[in-house]
């Protein structure tokens, strides 16, 4: 997965697809402030097909960031949300220092809300900061007299040339048959039964034995009183004969 987008957030939007087949204007789009941020990436078109991840992989997503705040004045540091559309998959929140660039990478174990991606549901990077800009008293420090202490929230486009690598790796299975999640202490009758889709179905082999043993139990009943009929029927005959 590749990021992209206007260079002015505010003007235009940030998207990102699965193909490095594109350019942007400066590789990054920023916002010349830095509080109340909040805005989406995401995929440019619906997916076309289902999809399916690795239940024992992971997502992988590497981010490039600029941002010019105050240090001192609290609020709330970098947050990274991953969505299904309006569903939050995984959220993590980065800390780092102001005023340079910064090279960010998520690890994302698959769990099994991440397993199936519908056809036409959307992937989806939603970013949010919220810090006031950087403060008079701040700006005495080299770097930031340099950079005239402006406030700047700046993310990076996949066609940066800064050498901060952005992307998203997911690991996904071919195929149309969904993946089993592998779960501690499933048995193996249900294990079997999980691989063969049948989740509904949990008959235990001491049910199955119950209900043998009842039929053999109906079976000799009947055997005996067809017997037991016989008998009666050949009786009958002979006495019959004996008049």
């Amino acid at each position: 997965m590749y990021l992209w987008g206007d260079a002015v957030l505010d003007d235009g939007g940030c998207f990102n697809h699965f193909s490095s087949d594109e350019s942007t204007q400066y590789g990054f789009g920023e916002y010349d402030w830095t509080d109340d941020i909040d805005f989406e990436c995401p995929l440019q078109s619906p997916l076309s097909e289902d999809m399916f991840l690795d239940p024992n992989g992971s997502i992988d997503i590497q981010l490039g960031f600029l941002i010019q705040s105050s240090e001192n004045s609290g609020g709330e540091d970098l947050l990274i949300s991953l969505k299904r559309d309006s569903e939050v998959l995984a959220q993590e929140e980065f800390v780092f220092p102001t005023f340079s660039k910064e090279q960010i990478s998520w690890q994302i174990p698959v769990t099994e809300s991440m397993l199936y991606w519908e056809k036409n549901s959307t992937p989806t990077l939603q970013v949010q900061f919220n810090k006031p800009g950087p403060e008079a008293e701040e700006c005495a420090e080299p770097n930031k007299a340099w950079a005239r202490c402006e406030p700047k929230f700046r993310i990076y486009y996949s066609d940066n040339t800064e050498g901060l690598n952005v992307e998203g790796t997911f690991q996904i299975i071919n195929g149309s048959i969904p993946p089993i999640l592998e779960k501690d202490g499933v048995s193996e009758n249900e294990s079997l039964i999980q691989s063969f889709g049948f989740e509904e179905l949990n008959v235990s082999f001491s049910t199955l034995l119950w209900v043998a043993t009842i039929l053999t139990v109906l079976g000799l009943k009947l055997k005996n009183r067809a017997s037991a009929d016989k008998n009666f029927n050949a009786d009958v005959e002979a006495k019959n004969e004996t008049r």
